[in-house]
């Protein structure tokens, strides 16, 4: 499950985003917010999709494969597009952190522009 690998990912970016940003008690709080709500879209979503999953009695894997393929709409459907849109928000939300971070810093502006475009390599 992509949930399974997404989640460690970006917890591990929360933790170094605080590790760097955690002097400043908005980036501080803004990074608690990102890993908690992150931590339990991931799980939450990671229980959903194996109840959704998981063959019901007397259902053979295939055949409930095959039954997933030929609805139009379904729940398991449901719950990829939310998993899909979380990705898309948590991942602007992580590039937006360090961004905010640099924007603070005493630099000059060649050089935080130098440190943003580092962090902006997430984009790629």
């Amino acid at each position: 499950m992509q949930a399974m690998v997404a989640l460690p990912m970006r917890l591990s970016f929360y933790i170094y985003f605080f590790q760097i940003f955690s002097p400043k008690p908005v980036l501080r709080w803004s990074i608690w917010i990102g890993a908690i709500i992150t931590t339990i879209f991931y799980t939450t979503i990671t229980i959903i999709m194996f109840c959704l999953t998981t063959p019901r009695h007397g259902v053979t894997l295939a055949e409930q494969y095959e039954s997933f393929l030929n609805q139009k709409t379904s729940p398991q459907l449901t719950a990829i597009f939310a998993l899909g849109y979380f990705n898309v928000l948590s991942d602007l939300y992580i590039l937006a952190l360090p961004i905010s971070g640099v924007m603070g810093l005493n630099l000059q502006p060649k050089r935080k522009a130098g440190v943003i475009l580092i962090f902006m390599t997430g984009l790629l």
